[in-house]
């Protein structure tokens, strides 16, 4: 697998069934068509998907909850301007409270945070995030396994349980 289907598989989910056309979410999420081919062709390879773009739940959150943050461990820079992400993304900000010194942001250059750079899964994801609240929060979750602490996890696979499940369509 590459870091993209993480993101593919995710879009896929978020869209309902109906929705799920190829070109679709290369749109949405601004990777190329031939790479949602590829991609696709890779999550019906590991199991995570089958059929006519059906996502298999079960195969998904135990591979993001066990393996993603083996596969693709954090690249984290100096600080930079960006889009806040992991447990300085407003969906844990709540439960979390970091100070400036460790928070966390996806480098974009419209960004409104300034934290610790946090390479992105895919080149594309501060292009679309901020306008796709299902992605955001997914994708700030999965930050928080591959930085934050034990507390933190825990509570981030919580959240996305629920919201993969809840995206089940």
């Amino acid at each position: 697998m590459k870091p993209q289907d993480v993101v593919i598989i995710l879009k896929i989910l978020s869209l309902k069934k109906e929705d799920r056309m190829l070109m679709n979410v290369a749109y949405r999420v601004k990777i190329s068509l031939s790479e949602v081919s590829e991609g696709v062709k890779r999550l019906k390879e590991s199991s995570i998907m089958y059929g006519d773009k059906k996502v298999n739940i079960k195969n998904l959150q135990e591979f993001l909850f066990y393996g993603f943050k083996y596969c693709f461990p954090a690249q984290i820079e100096m600080n930079s301007r960006g889009i806040a992400t992991a447990h300085s993304s407003r969906f844990m900000s709540n439960y979390i409270k970091s100070d400036s010194n460790s928070s966390y942001v996806w480098p974009y250059e419209y960004g409104e945070s300034f934290g610790f750079s946090i390479k992105p899964l895919y080149k594309t994801v501060p292009q679309f995030i901020e306008k796709d609240d299902f992605m955001y929060e997914s994708l700030s979750y999965l930050e928080v396994f591959r930085v934050g602490r034990l507390r933190e996890i825990e509570y981030a696979q919580k959240k996305l349980e629920k919201l993969l499940k809840h995206n089940d369509n």
